[in-house]
């Protein structure tokens, strides 16, 4: 028996003992049967294998919202895709009963296809450490903070819609603008830097954070690309990398360029927070408040050694600001653009008129300072 057959079959039984243990915890719950390899992956996509300029997981997106509506009763269902179960839940108690939990901490395999890009920050750790920094970021996002953002919002709100007048009334496809309106808004809110990403949509930081989003979107619907040591061989695995690099080196930039001014102002027995003071890092010259980076760099120099060591390192910041940037416009722009879809909806239906005139009065009694 040859060393490779021992590796195959090794690898089978790890690979069987993986599938029956989830499949026996998981076979009482609502499920479609699909076969052993490709799970339910190609009765959602049909011709599987067929070349398509369409995305794969656009397609079984499509068929995972299908299924969702099937088992609208239950609330909860199981899809394979390939051997990998996930458990897909459409009941807001079941939801809440899960995010409300203490001990359901730890995330799944998925998460480690962004270990390379966020490491192990808020999106991506679990237990002791997702505990901590949990309760040293929650500070970040008091209300009063986010009142202080509220100008760099309407800013960049403003900005879009310019854009969108200047389209002359024509039907376009609101994806090509909302995701880079939420990216101008986090990136100053969260770093302090204007990259103007609504005005330069083809600068190289702008490109690595789509190219690398994309990427693992691609990656979570590859059998062959979930194993590392092939996908970052690849030509997708080798480009997202650079993209990675690229991303990694602008944040540490940023942080660098902040912690000399906090320094700085800390000589000069002035606060980091100093109306007064200049935020300028790296783009534009507006000021800014930095709550987020901030308070991520206002530990690190607190906990600061002798020796230049931290409770809290530059590289543990460099990852929660690359967390944030993420998370700030992926998600923001998703909820943003789904919400559009639902009020155009509604707009086209018979009761808009009355719609119309409550927005319309809700939105009388805030002054321009308050309204987004």
């Amino acid at each position: 028996m040859t060393f490779v057959t021992l590796i195959v079959i090794l690898l089978t039984f790890i690979l069987l003992r993986y599938y029956f243990k989830f499949y026996v915890k998981l076979s009482n719950l609502p499920h479609k049967k699909g076969s052993f390899i490709l799970g339910n992956l190609e009765k959602f996509t049909g011709k599987l294998f067929e070349k398509s300029t369409r995305p794969l997981y656009a397609t079984v997106f499509e068929a995972i919202n299908r299924m969702s509506q099937s088992y609208r009763e239950e609330g909860i269902f199981v899809i394979w895709l390939t051997w990998i179960p996930f458990v897909m839940i459409t009941n807001a108690k079941i939801v809440e009963a899960i995010l409300s939990s203490n001990e359901i901490l730890e995330k799944a395999n998925a998460y480690q296809m962004f270990f390379p890009w966020l490491r192990t920050g808020l999106l991506t750790s679990g237990g002791k450490k997702w505990k901590t920094r949990r309760k040293m970021l929650t500070p970040t996002f008091h209300f009063q903070i986010l009142n202080d953002f509220i100008p760099i919002m309407n800013h960049h709100a403003n900005v879009l819609i310019e854009k969108l007048r200047k389209t002359n009334g024509e039907s376009v496809n609101i994806v090509n603008y909302i995701p880079l309106a939420t990216l101008d808004t986090i990136s100053e809110t969260a770093m302090g830097v204007s990259i103007d990403a609504q005005q330069c949509p083809n600068s190289q930081y702008i490109n690595s954070v789509f190219d690398a989003s994309e990427k693992i979107q691609n990656r979570f619907f590859s059998i062959l690309h979930k194993l590392d040591f092939i996908y970052f061989r690849s030509q997708s695995g080798k480009q997202f990398m650079k993209s990675v690099e690229f991303m990694r080196n602008f944040t540490l930039n940023v942080i660098n360029k902040k912690k000399e001014q906090m320094l700085r102002e800390k000589k000069d027995d002035k606060k980091s927070n100093d109306d007064e003071s200049s935020d300028v890092i790296f783009f534009g010259s507006r000021k800014k408040k930095m709550a987020f980076i901030e308070l991520l760099l206002k530990h690190h120099l607190d906990t600061l050694k002798a020796d230049g060591s931290s409770e809290l390192e530059i590289e543990d910041i460099r990852e929660e600001v690359d967390t944030f940037m993420f998370e700030g416009f992926d998600t923001t722009s998703t909820s943003i653009l789904f919400t559009l879809f639902l009020l155009a909806d509604v707009i086209l239906k018979p009761r808009a008129p009355i719609n119309m005139r409550f927005i319309s009065r809700h939105n009388q009694r805030y002054d321009e300072s308050t309204r987004f």
